[in-house]
């Protein structure tokens, strides 16, 4: 199964044609996209700044979300990902320990995480699900993520499987990768990494797509780990992430000057947001 993923540009909420909503802080919500190959699936997991930011961990674990919706729908034992190049959000730790931890709590024998050549996209079918999303929001109005949620349900043909990104959704993977070594793994170098079920300590990766190339194997094991071979390895544990994210001052208070042009829903959904 292949398995294409990228973040949309930041979706500002409200839109609307209202000449006052022009020059006011609007609300920023966020969409990381799959593109899944089995059957031409997409998946859309959806989420504001207040809720979370868009740094590796919020990616690691929107990713994550839509992993274990595509493995409970179609069980696969290979998944192939790809996505572009971007280290700060898809090539470092807190990304291959997401992985490597999904491993031990699924039924997925292989991960395969592939980059695409910069200037050489290869998730062109992402694209085009994000170009339908902005030309269907350009369309009609939508005051807050409720509105970009409904907006997602028609923008193309076939269905897409939207997911509400919660408060318990988001993990510290990055905090928790700390505590292996992950520092032997060239991120900013790599176009492919694999993480296999059966090694749960070692990681995979190469650095060039060309053919004969030989990969790369590398021990993820703390010093502490390799200190203690006598007592049995442990997996680390991750931690929901519980900082709670403030809108400033000025953002609550552009976003109450709008509050009386939105329909009933996005008002109630917005004014809580404000309080």
């Amino acid at each position: 199964m292949v398995v294409c993923f990228d973040l949309e540009n930041v979706i500002s909420c409200p839109r609307a044609n209202i000449s006052s909503f022009f020059y006011r802080r609007k609300l920023s919500v966020y969409n990381l996209t799959a593109h899944c190959s089995s059957n031409s699936s997409a998946y859309c997991a959806i989420w504001h700044e207040k809720l979370a930011g868009r740094g590796s961990n919020e990616i690691a674990s929107a990713l994550i979300v839509i992993l274990e919706k595509i493995v409970e729908e179609y069980n696969p034992k290979t998944i192939t990902l790809w996505s572009d190049s971007c280290v700060p959000q898809n090539r470092n730790s807190a990304i291959a320990f997401s992985l490597k931890d999904f491993l031990q709590k699924h039924q997925v024998d292989v991960i395969h995480q592939k980059y695409c050549e910069p200037g050489h996209s290869a998730i062109q079918e992402v694209d085009s699900i994000h170009s339908c999303i902005e030309r269907r929001l350009s369309q009609q109005e939508t005051f807050s993520p409720l509105g970009v949620m409904n907006c997602l349900k028609t923008c193309m043909r076939k269905p897409i499987t939207i997911i509400q990104m919660r408060e318990g959704h988001f993990k510290n993977y990055l905090e928790s990768s700390k505590l292996l070594h992950f520092k032997s793994v060239p991120f900013s170098k790599v176009k492919q990494i694999s993480y296999r079920k059966d090694a749960t300590f070692e990681i995979e990766y190469k650095l060039s797509f060309e053919d004969g190339h030989t990969g790369n194997s590398c021990s993820i094991r703390s010093q502490s780990m390799k200190r203690r071979l006598s007592s049995p390895e442990r997996w680390p544990a991750v931690k929901s992430i519980n900082k709670k994210i403030e809108l400033t001052h000025d953002k609550i208070k552009d976003l109450r000057a709008m509050l009386k042009f939105m329909t009933p829903k996005d008002k109630v959904f917005m004014s809580k947001l404000t309080e």
